[in-house]
């Protein structure tokens, strides 16, 4: 029984019942921040064009969706160029 639960592949359902997540506290805390920011993000155009009283103020809330998405774009590029110059894959390595 020993050498069969030995050979049980990763994810078997021995393991599953364990838990055996590597996530700590702030590491949570920290995606769930990013995820209510990523939201918020998301709604701001509708709350600008909500808030204002003419239609001409979906201009400004495209304008500023388009500026973060192209803020968001940079460091993305930033990021796949230090990956580059250190030659890793991920932020672990």
């Amino acid at each position: 029984a020993a050498s069969a639960a030995a050979e049980m592949p990763r994810g078997g359902a021995a393991e599953k019942s364990q838990g055996g997540g590597t996530a700590t506290i702030p590491n949570e805390v920290f995606n769930l921040i990013k995820s209510i920011v990523g939201a918020g993000v998301l709604s701001l155009p509708a709350g600008v064009v909500a808030f204002g009283n003419a239609p001409s103020a979906m201009i400004p809330a495209v304008a500023l969706i388009a500026v973060m998405g192209v803020i968001s774009a940079y460091t993305f590029a930033l990021i796949g160029r230090v990956c580059q110059k250190t030659n890793t894959m991920s932020y672990a390595d």
